[in-house]
């Protein structure tokens, strides 16, 4: 059939050879992390949520990570970009992790 057609094996050749629109989204978690000793706190905003952040990241003993909030980012992550910002409102405080690219977030709460 594609023998008789050859146009449509060149159609179908470049629909499968051209590149397809790239579409990203992630989830961004605003951590507090708890020192139980001296009760002082640090905000890190990441892409890891509560428990892969103290699995990736050495916390000192006695450290505990809570999220605080949690917001959807529809952007790309590529080349070191920032996370994108919580539309809630908060600024963000302290270091960040992973990367992400300003975009429409989604706000939602734990």
């Amino acid at each position: 059939m594609l023998r008789r057609h050859p146009k449509i094996s060149i159609v179908l050749l470049i629909l499968f050879l051209s590149p397809a629109p790239v579409l990203a989204k992630y989830r961004a978690y605003e951590l507090a992390i708890t020192q139980e000793s001296t009760g002082t706190v640090r905000t890190v905003i990441s892409t890891l949520d509560d428990i892969q952040y103290g699995g990736y990241h050495r916390l000192n003993p006695g450290e505990l990570v809570q999220i605080r909030s949690t917001w959807m980012c529809w952007s790309r992550t590529d080349q070191f970009k920032p996370i994108c910002a919580n539309p809630a409102g908060a600024p963000a405080a302290g270091p960040t992790t992973n990367s992400g690219a300003a975009g429409p977030p989604t706000p939602t709460t734990p």
